[in-house]
């Protein structure tokens, strides 16, 4: 039997997840639905302007506040992982662009300094200071 039309619709599949193919196939399965399922979410949000906007139009079968709930949790938990954070939000590197007064070029000692001070000068970590 080559062909899944082939196989009759009585027979049974075991999986014996002590053997490495089986459990090889169900991983590689479920890794390409939750990779499609996330492709499926972005592709409805990236249609909004703003994050408001994708918020008032929750994915289908979840409500408003579970998504919120849980982008909340993904991107607190994310941030915690963070050891060296920068200033420049969510503008680009290249918008903070700073050049060097004697060749005007861009210093990517200066655009790290700028990206991660404060407003007072002061570092925003230990580890940041470090660096450079």
């Amino acid at each position: 039997m080559s062909k899944w039309k082939e196989v009759p619709d009585e027979d049974d599949f075991q999986l014996d997840y002590d053997r490495t193919e089986d459990r090889i196939t169900v991983t590689s399965t479920m890794n390409t639905a939750y990779r499609t399922h996330r492709n499926r979410m972005f592709q409805h949000y990236s249609v909004f302007n703003s994050k408001e906007g994708a918020l008032e139009h929750p994915y289908p079968e979840m409500n408003k506040e579970e998504w919120t709930r849980r982008r909340s949790a993904i991107n607190k938990e994310n941030r915690a992982k963070l050891k060296i954070v920068h200033t420049s939000g969510a503008r680009s590197f290249q918008r903070e662009s700073v050049k060097n007064p004697e060749s005007d070029e861009i210093s990517p000692a200066l655009l790290y300094k700028k990206t991660h001070t404060n407003k007072d000068g002061m570092w925003t970590s230990e580890d940041a200071r470090k660096i450079l």
